[in-house]
């Protein structure tokens, strides 16, 4: 079954309705006061208590701080995820104070250096999200994201099914993506939403059927 990240889940009736939509995990986006998807630390602790033992919940960031080091190390999500660049005392510090898994995000045209600059830190139950989006909807570039693969393979020895991959996917999108790659799971956020920031029940719904029955036809 391909995994599926519903992200930028800002309250639990939406929370609610990833996990029965069959959500692998759920996105909480901080630290990012200017994102329409951006919580405040009291929410998105709220919101991980409330998907404890329901879905995985994944905390969210563009950027390594101290402030959500500190967050991760008190709230104890599931994941945490940020984006490179990453600067390695900052990990050090988040593997002290949080000790789970990660989350690395990678630009489909991320580089051999930049992946070599996560090599030292990744751990083998940590995870690489190729996004080529970024919650700004735009759609991955398909021949970027092989080539990253290919870049993923020959540095952290992981291929195509190993990573998630996010970039402008939605219920009308998913399954045709689907047919033409085998990742391990797919992230959508801004492609289930009515306005920026407002996800629609109907559209998650929906971008979960369209993965389950993608899936089927792969198994």
């Amino acid at each position: 079954m391909v995994e599926i990240k519903i992200c930028g889940v800002r309250d639990e009736a939406i929370a609610a309705v990833a996990v029965e939509s069959g959500a692998t995990y759920v996105g909480i986006v901080t630290g990012a006061p200017d994102s329409p998807r951006h919580v405040d630390r009291a929410a998105a602790k709220g919101l991980i208590q409330f998907l404890r033992g329901k879905a995985s919940s994944v905390l969210v960031t563009r950027v390594l701080t101290r402030h959500f080091i500190a967050l991760a190390s008190a709230a104890k999500p599931d994941l945490v995820q940020f984006h490179e660049p990453i600067p390695a005392s900052g990990l050090g510090e988040l593997r002290h104070g949080y000790g789970g898994r990660i989350i690395f995000g990678i630009s489909p045209r991320s580089t051999t250096d930049s992946l070599l600059s996560i090599a030292p830190s990744f751990g083998e139950e940590d995870i690489v999200l190729v996004d080529g989006s970024k919650g700004t909807g735009t759609g991955i570039d398909e021949h970027a994201l092989i080539a990253v693969s290919d870049l993923t393979k020959e540095v952290l020895g992981l291929s195509m099914k190993d990573l998630l991959v996010a970039g402008g996917l939605s219920a009308s999108n998913v399954g045709a993506f689907l047919e033409r790659h085998a990742p391990r799971g797919v992230d959508a956020s801004s492609g289930l939403e009515t306005t920026p920031g407002v996800k629609d029940p109907a559209l998650i719904k929906k971008f979960c059927l369209e993965i389950k029955k993608a899936s089927i036809i792969h198994d």
